[in-house]
């Protein structure tokens, strides 16, 4: 009786290990492809920064740029969208960025070249940093 309650108890075990062992790799797997997917996102965002920063300093309203930098914006929330990178709760610093790049001083006859110390460009700063740092808050929440 204990013999075979034996040789049904190994196949299980070992089942059930695979499964357990199948179960973490697909975890780390679906990790590196987020930080992966987000380390571009550093990227992109340090991109749409420089961009932004070369439009609001050039001596005047440069259209394609400005098209170019809303291009990147609307591809990047997809991104962040689509692969759920940021919380719901935290969404309001994409948009901060966005309004910080695009609300004062871009689509306008008002244009005026912004020093390197303008309030404008440090809102620029500063709502960037807040959206690594949403970013990175939901990544460690989700894979830590």
């Amino acid at each position: 009786m204990v013999a075979e309650s034996c040789q049904l108890l190994t196949p299980i075990i070992v089942i059930a290990g695979w499964f357990f062992v199948d179960w973490r790799t697909n975890k780390r797997e679906l990790r590196k492809e987020k930080r992966a997917l987000i380390d571009k996102i550093h990227l992109d965002l340090n991109a749409i920064e420089q961009k932004a920063v070369a439009y609001h300093q050039s001596t005047h309203s440069n259209e394609q740029l400005g098209k170019e930098i809303k291009v990147l914006l609307n591809r990047l929330i997809s991104v962040l969208n689509r692969e759920k990178l940021i919380s719901q709760d935290d969404f309001s610093s994409f948009s901060n960025f966005r309004k910080a790049i695009t609300l004062n001083n871009f689509d306008s006859s008002a244009f005026v070249c912004q020093p390197d110390n303008s309030e404008l460009l440090d809102r620029i700063y500063a709502a960037k940093d807040q959206l690594i740092h949403n970013i990175e808050t939901k990544f460690n929440t989700d894979f830590r």
